[in-house]
């Protein structure tokens, strides 16, 4: 499930979203399949990464190599930091 977020609202600096997120930004997975308690992931690299590491379990989004990871690593962080969009 989705809930959906109208930044023209400001509805991402209301206490409810702040709970999830301290930053009062988007975006925000809450893993409710995680056991015993749902998980809460923000901002985007990081929900990338939570992915990888608990659904890829046949590593199709990984790499065999510290190099080649290390590199998606600093693609996705540079993307996340530098030109990702600011709110």
């Amino acid at each position: 499930r989705y809930e959906k977020v109208v930044l023209s609202t400001n509805c991402q600096k209301e206490p409810w979203f702040i709970t999830l997120n301290p930053n009062g930004c988007i975006t925000i997975l809450v893993d409710c399949s995680h056991k015993p308690s749902p998980v809460t992931v923000f901002e985007s690299a990081a929900i990338l990464l939570y992915l990888i590491h608990k659904y890829d379990l046949k590593g199709h989004c990984t790499f065999p190599t510290g190099n080649e990871e290390s590199e998606l690593l600093q693609w996705m962080f540079f993307a996340h930091s530098g030109i990702g969009p600011m709110q």
